[in-house]
């Protein structure tokens, strides 16, 4: 019976630290990378969205898909989200257009507004807005 007994424990115990294995945290994945001007004198307020699949330019009057998104991988690798969630945002630049740029994770959405001090956030700013130079 001792021994059965102590088998059962040394099952139990295995079994206990391989699930504690597997709930190990992971680092969130990055679904979409948008970029939003807000304010101003414009009547339209175009949102720049590139995902994994394709890279739209949304405003009032179109609703182009661009081309599928290019170095997809390269542009997620690139960011860290906590240090994106870590930056300060700057004021409203009234009456120009504020810029927002939103990270849509697979464990929520965090924005940031005007964060043109940040090494990161400037270099968010331009990679999206070079996708859509042409529009």
């Amino acid at each position: 019976m001792k021994k059965f007994f102590l088998a059962f424990c040394l099952v139990c115990t295995f079994a206990t630290y391989a699930q504690d294995e597997s709930k190990q945290p992971t680092k969130e994945e990055i679904r979409s990378i948008s970029l939003a001007f807000l304010g101003g004198r414009s009547k339209s307020y175009p949102i720049y969205i590139v995902d994994k699949d394709s890279t739209i330019c949304r405003t009032v009057s179109i609703d182009k898909v661009k081309k599928p998104t290019k170095g997809w991988n390269i542009l997620v690798k690139s960011i860290d989200v906590d240090q994106f969630k870590a930056i300060e945002e700057g004021p409203s630049r009234s009456p120009d257009m504020d810029k927002i740029i939103f990270v849509i994770t697979d464990r929520g959405e965090y924005s940031k507004m005007n964060g043109n001090d940040n090494k990161l956030w400037d270099w968010l700013f331009k990679e999206i807005w070079g996708r859509f130079r042409e529009y």
